[in-house]
C-alpha cells in the first residue's frame, strides 16, 4: 500500500508539473500575441524586422499547446 501511495504521489507531481508548464506556455502565447498586436503601432520597417521572429515563436508555442492539450 505504501508503494502504491508513493507511485500515486509521483504521478500526481508529474501531472502538476505538466499542468504548470502548460500554463506557462499558454501565458507565453498570450504575451507573443500582445507583442504582435503592438507591432501595428510601429513603422513598417521596424515591424518587418520583428514580426518574423514573433510569428515563428508563436507557431512553435501554439503547436506545442495543441499537441499537449
Amino acid at each position: 500500500l505504501r508503494l502504491l501511495t508513493q507511485d500515486t504521489e509521483n504521478d500526481l507531481r508529474k501531472l502538476q508539473h505538466n499542468q504548470e508548464y502548460f500554463i506557462i506556455q499558454y501565458q507565453e502565447s498570450l504575451r507573443i500575441q500582445a507583442q504582435l498586436t503592438s507591432l501595428a503601432t510601429l513603422p513598417p520597417a521596424d515591424r518587418q524586422l520583428r514580426e518574423p521572429a514573433l510569428l515563428s515563436k508563436r507557431a512553435t508555442v501554439e503547436a506545442w499547446l495543441t499537441r499537449e492539450a
